[in-house]
């Protein structure tokens, strides 16, 4: 049985993926940076020039977290999530390497406390190299399997 509040895991996940070093390096661990490590895209309207989104051909890299399931455990208070990863980058090869970051930052990654939550694992699976439908702006999609609490973990 799950007691209220129910945590989320997307916060977390983004907060580790900030935080990791390969991550910095091929993204910028400057402000602007670390904006570009987040869920869900900016609302209309609301993307700020020189964060992600310069259009060609001056695309930044950044990566976009979305929930594409986070079922709890019926019994224990577990969350099986799968989170959907967009890599984007300036050029096919750096959507690649922005892909190849996460892949160090969060594969097989073991037992954690991020924010609160006890993450278990984390995997990475896919490698789909694209274009984004709307920019044209290249880049690698993933899905990341995790095995999270689903409550507030005490340190």
């Amino acid at each position: 049985m799950i007691d209220d509040p129910l945590l989320g895991v997307l916060g977390p996940l983004i907060t580790a993926t900030r935080q990791d070093s390969a991550i910095q390096a091929v993204i910028g661990n400057d402000e602007n940076g670390i904006r570009r490590v987040r869920g869900f895209e900016p609302a209309e309207g609301d993307v700020i020039t020189g964060v992600d989104v310069n259009g060609r051909p001056k695309f930044l890299p950044f990566i976009v977290f979305v929930i594409l399931d986070a079922t709890p455990d019926d019994d224990v208070p577990v969350t099986f999530a799968s989170i959907g990863a967009r890599c984007y980058g300036s050029t096919p090869q750096n959507a690649w390497a922005v892909y190849a970051a996460l892949v160090r930052a969060l594969h097989r990654v073991g037992p954690r406390v991020v924010s609160g939550l006890g993450i278990y694992q984390t995997l990475v699976r896919g490698g789909q190299q694209t274009t984004d439908p709307d920019t044209k702006q290249p880049v690698v999609m993933a899905t990341i399997p995790l095995l999270a609490t689903a409550q507030a973990f005490a340190t």
